[in-house]
C-alpha cells in the first residue's frame, strides 16, 4: 500500500499517513488521471502536485526503480478533458480542437526532448524518459523536493543579494549551455525556479511558454507574459527575442528575491520607468551587484546584457570575486497584489485563441520542516534601512539642458575633428610612415628583451603591434591583477574592492604554477590565467575559481587541449574558451570556442565573451559571430571586440549599438581596452584619454606603454615596468603602489586614525563595539547565537569580513551554517 501524496509505502491500513500527515487514499478529481494509476507499466501515479493552463504534474514512483519521481501529463485547459471514473483516456471538448491539441502535443514531447538533452546540468531538472499514453503525453522528471522560490519568500524571508546571486550562478550557466543551442525558456520567475532542501535551485517547466508559438517557418512566437518578469520585446509577437530575453527575466527573479518586490511591468516602465533599485528599497546591497542586476533589467534588448555568458562575467566580477557577504535578510511587506503572476491569452495569426499559459506553476513537493535557514521575521523590530545616500546618484539625474548641451557638445566636438582630418591628413600619413620606420628599428631591435613580447620581430612593423604586445603583458577584472615581470614571471594580485574591511591589494604570486619564461598572459578568474612561453606553448599559471562547487571550466581537459600547442605567438581568451595563434597565421581553440578552423594568414587575434576575432596583415578584420569582413583595419581592443582601430588613429565601433561611447573626436590612438561602458585610449604620445560611463580622470598620466580597464578601476603599464592606477579610493591606489611597484611613500590613506568596528548578530543587534587602531585587528565577541533558540536552524559559522586589519568604519555580521534535521 503506497500513500498517493508521499509515495510512502505503508505496511497497514492508516487514517493519516505518518510521513506526509495526509490521508493516504485521498482520490484525484475526475478530470485527473486516477491515482493508482501505472503508466508504461512502471510508473505508479498518486495525487496532483500541480496543475497548469497546459498540464498537470503527479507525485509518482518508478516501481522498477524504486524512486520517487514527478510525472507531467499534457492536459491543456479548455481543450481536453476526462472522468477518471470511466476510463483515463484524455477528450477533447470539440473535435475542431484536435490539430491544436496535436501540435500541443507535439510541442510538449520537444520539450521533453530539450530538456533531456540537457539533464546533466546542475540548475535544471533532469527528465528521465517521455512517452505517449492516454491519447495524451507524458513526461517523467526527477522529483525535486523543495518549493518554488515564491513560496519561499512567502512563507519566510527575502534573499541576501550575495546568497542569491551565488544560488542562482548554476542556473545561469545552465542557461548559458541550453541557451548556445537555440532554446530559451521565455518564463523565468519565481515560481519556476525550485528551492532544493539540498540547498540548490533547479529551473522548471522549461520550454512551456512555446506551446502554440504559431508558424515555426516565419519564427513568430507567441504572446506570453508574467508581468513583471517578462521583458519589453515579449509584449509583441514578432519582436526579437533571444538570450536578453531570458537575461531580463532572471534578474527580475533576482530582484523579486532581495527585495520582496515583484518588478514594474516592462510594458509600463516604457511609458514611465519608475523601477527603483534595492538599496532604495533599503536592501543593503554592494554597488556592484547592484549595478548588474539594474542593467539585467533595462527596458530595451539592446541595453542590457546580451547572453547569459555577459552576466555571469558581471556577476563574477562584482560578487564572487570579493569577501564581502551580504548576510543579514531584510524583510519588506509586500504590497497588494505584488508577487501574484498574470498570464496574457495568445492568439494564432488567423485570429483563433490559443491554449492559455500557465496560471499556476508547478511546485514540487512539500517541505515547510525543511527550510528553516533564515530566522522568524522581525515585524516587531525590522532592521533598519540603509540610507539611500550611501549608494550612488542614478543615471538619469542630470537636467534636459545637461543632455542638450551635451549632444551640442559632441556635434561640435566631431565637426571640429573634420575640419582638423581634413586639414592634416598630409601630414598624418608622413608622420604614420616616419614612425613606421622608427617602429622597425627601434621594436626589432629589443624584441627579445621587451618583456611580454608575443609577436617575433619581423611581425613587430608598427607602433599599433607593439603597443598590443605591451598590453598583452597584464590582464585584470574586478577581483584580480596578473602582469609578467622583467625577468619573465608573472605576478598574480587579488584587489579587494568594496570589502567592509577597506579597499585594499594582496599579492598572491605564491598561488601560481608553471611559472617561468612567460612572455604574455590573458585569461580571467572565471577561466583561469594561462602564459605564452618564449618556446612557444602555453600553460596554464592559476586555473578557474571554483564557486559552490562549481567549475566554469574543465581544468583536466582544458589543460590537455594546450599541451598540443606548438609555435604559438599570440593568446587571447573568451568566457570559456582560450584561442592561441602560430607562427603560420593558423588559429588554434581550446575550450567551446566557435569554429575559426578556416581562418588563413591571420597576424593577430583577439577575443571575448564568445566571439573570436582575427586581423590579417593586410588589414582585413574577421569576426566568428558574422559574416562581414572590414578593411583598412590596424589593431583592436585588447580586451573587447567591440571597437577597433583604423590605420588613421581613429577609432571604429564593429557593432551597430547606439549605446557605445561615442568616440568620433578621438585621434592618434595605438591601443584600446574597453570594460563595462568605460572606453581608454592610449594615444600616439603615450597619454591616455577615456569615455563612457564614469570615465576616469587620466589627464596627469605619462610615458604609457598600454592600458586595460576592470569594471571599477583603470590600469596603465609605463614603459619602465610600473603600473599606474586610476580609482576613486585612496586606501586601494596606496595599498597598490606599495604591493605592485613597491613603493612605501607615505599618503593619507596610511594615517593613524581609529575606526568604530561593531560585531552585530542575525537579527541587527550589536553585540559588541569597539575602536580599533587603522590596519590593526578587531576582536570578536563570543558566538552570536543561542543553540537552545527554537527559531534557529543553524549554528554560528564565522564573521563575515576578514577582520584582522581594519581600515575603516565597518559593521561586521556573521555567517551561518545549516544544521541538519533532527
Amino acid at each position: 500500500m503506497y500513500c498517493w501524496h508521499c509515495m510512502a509505502q505503508l505496511n497497514t491500513e492508516s487514517v493519516i499517513c505518518p510521513q506526509c500527515g495526509k490521508p493516504p487514499r485521498e482520490l484525484n478529481p475526475p478530470h485527473h488521471l486516477a491515482a493508482g494509476t501505472v503508466l508504461d507499466k512502471r510508473i505508479l501515479v498518486g495525487n496532483a502536485i500541480g496543475e497548469g493552463g497546459f498540464g498537470i504534474t503527479y507525485v509518482g514512483l518508478d516501481l522498477s526503480a524504486n524512486t520517487k519521481v514527478a510525472v507531467k501529463e499534457f492536459f491543456p485547459s479548455g481543450f481536453a478533458n476526462r472522468n477518471n471514473e470511466k476510463s483515463n483516456e484524455v477528450l477533447l471538448n470539440y473535435s475542431r480542437q484536435g490539430e491544436y491539441f496535436r501540435k500541443g502535443k507535439e510541442n510538449f514531447l520537444r520539450e521533453a526532448h530539450s530538456i533531456a538533452k540537457f539533464s546533466n546540468e546542475r540548475g535544471v531538472v533532469d527528465v528521465r524518459e517521455f512517452f505517449t499514453e492516454n491519447n495524451t503525453a507524458y513526461i517523467v522528471m526527477e522529483f525535486l523536493d523543495g518549493v518554488n522560490l515564491s513560496k519561499y519568500i512567502s512563507q519566510h524571508n527575502v534573499f541576501s543579494p550575495k546568497e542569491i546571486i551565488e544560488l542562482m550562478l548554476p542556473v545561469m550557466v545552465s542557461l548559458e549551455r541550453i541557451h548556445k543551442e537555440g532554446v530559451i525558456h521565455r518564463d523565468i520567475s519565481p515560481d519556476n525556479i525550485v528551492y532544493l532542501t539540498d540547498g540548490s535551485l533547479k529551473l522548471t517547466d522549461f520550454g512551456s511558454a512555446r506551446y502554440f508559438s504559431g508558424d515555426d517557418e516565419t519564427k513568430s512566437l507567441s504572446v506570453v507574459l508574467k508581468p513583471g518578469y517578462a521583458p519589453h520585446e515579449q509584449y509583441g509577437r514578432k519582436s526579437s527575442q533571444g538570450p536578453w530575453t531570458d537575461v531580463y527575466a532572471l534578474c527580475a527573479t533576482l530582484y523579486k528575491c532581495i527585495t520582496g518586490i515583484t518588478p514594474v511591468d516592462a510594458f509600463s516602465r516604457a511609458q514611465h520607468d519608475d523601477l527603483k533599485t534595492p538599496s532604495e528599497l533599503g536592501v543593503k546591497i554592494d554597488r556592484a551587484p547592484e549595478a548588474v542586476i539594474m542593467h539585467g533589467l533595462e527596458i530595451y534588448p539592446e541595453d542590457r546584457y546580451q547572453n547569459m555568458g555577459e552576466l555571469i562575467n558581471a556577476f563574477t566580477a562584482a560578487i564572487v570575486q570579493h569577501d564581502n557577504p551580504s548576510t543579514i535578510v531584510y524583510h519588506h511587506e509586500q504590497p497588494d497584489g505584488g508577487g501574484e503572476a498574470q498570464t496574457a491569452l495568445a492568439e494564432t495569426n488567423d485570429g483563433t485563441q490559443q491554449l492559455p499559459e500557465e496560471e499556476h506553476n508547478i511546485t514540487y513537493g512539500d517541505s515547510s520542516d525543511y527550510f528553516q535557514r533564515v530566522p522568524k521575521k522581525q515585524e516587531n523590530k525590522p532592521l533598519k534601512p540603509m540610507p539611500s545616500s550611501e549608494y550612488p546618484p542614478k543615471d538619469d539625474g542630470s537636467t534636459d539642458d545637461a543632455d542638450d548641451s551635451r549632444k551640442s557638445s559632441k556635434r561640435a566636438a566631431r565637426i571640429i575633428a573634420l575640419k582638423a582630418s581634413l586639414v592634416t591628413v598630409a601630414l598624418v600619413l608622413v608622420l604614420i610612415i616616419t614612425i613606421q620606420i622608427i617602429a622597425r628599428c627601434g621594436y626589432a631591435g629589443n624584441a627579445d628583451t621587451s618583456a611580454g613580447s608575443t609577436v617575433p620581430a619581423a611581425k613587430q612593423t608598427d607602433e599599433f603591434s607593439a603597443a598590443l604586445a605591451q598590453s598583452r603583458t597584464f590582464a585584470c577584472d574586478t577581483g584580480s591583477f596578473i602582469t609578467v615581470n622583467k625577468d619573465h614571471t608573472a605576478s598574480y594580485y587579488s584587489i579587494r574592492l568594496f570589502s567592509m574591511v577597506g579597499n585594499y591589494v594582496t599579492d598572491n604570486s605564491s598561488e601560481l604554477v608553471n611559472n617561468e619564461n612567460i612572455f604574455s598572459v590573458c585569461g580571467s578568474s572565471r577561466l583561469g590565467y594561462y602564459g605564452l612561453r618564449r618556446d612557444g606553448t602555453v600553460v596554464a599559471l592559476k586555473t578557474a575559481k571554483t564557486v559552490l562547487g562549481y567549475s566554469f571550466v574543465d581544468s583536466e581537459k582544458f589543460a590537455d587541449e594546450i599541451s598540443e600547442w606548438r609555435n604559438v605567438i599570440q593568446i587571447a581568451s573568451g568566457d570559456d574558451f582560450l584561442v592561441a595563434l602560430n607562427d603560420d597565421g593558423n588559429v588554434l581553440t581550446a575550450g567551446k570556442a566557435p569554429d575559426v578552423s578556416d581562418w588563413e594568414n591571420i597576424a593577430f587575434i583577439n577575443a571575448d565573451g564568445s566571439t573570436v576575432l582575427g586581423l590579417e596583415s593586410s588589414g582585413v578584420l574577421h569576426s566568428s559571430d558574422t559574416e562581414k569582413t572590414r578593411r583598412g583595419i590596424a589593431s583592436f581592443c585588447t580586451d573587447s571586440v567591440d571597437f577597433c582601430i583604423k590605420k588613421d588613429g581613429t577609432v571604429q565601433p564593429l557593432s551597430d549599438s547606439g549605446s557605445l561611447p561615442e568616440t568620433g573626436a578621438w585621434g592618434n590612438i595605438i591601443s584600446l581596452s574597453y570594460r563595462n561602458d568605460r572606453l581608454v585610449g592610449l594615444k600616439r604620445d603615450h597619454t591616455a584619454v577615456a569615455v563612457g560611463e564614469n570615465p576616469p580622470n587620466l589627464s596627469e598620466w605619462s610615458d604609457i606603454a598600454a592600458v586595460r580597464s576592470a569594471s571599477n578601476y583603470t590600469l596603465g603599464k609605463k614603459s619602465d615596468g610600473s603600473f599606474v592606477i586610476a580609482c576613486n579610493n585612496a586606501s586601494l591606489r596606496y595599498d597598490f603602489e606599495k604591493k605592485v611597484n613597491g613603493q612605501t611613500t607615505d599618503t593619507t590613506a596610511a594615517s593613524s586614525a581609529t575606526h568604530r568596528v561593531k560585531f552585530i548578530n542575525y537579527d541587527g543587534e550589536v553585540l559588541k563595539e569597539e575602536w580599533v587602531q587603522d590596519g590593526q585587528a578587531a576582536t570578536p565577541p563570543d558566538d552570536p547565537v543561542k543553540p537552545e533558540d527554537r527559531y534557529y536552524r543553524y549554528r554560528f559559522k564565522t564573521w563575515s569580513p576578514d577582520y584582522s586589519r581594519i581600515t575603516g568604519d565597518v559593521t561586521i555580521a556573521p555567517i551561518f551554517e545549516s544544521v541538519s534535521k533532527s
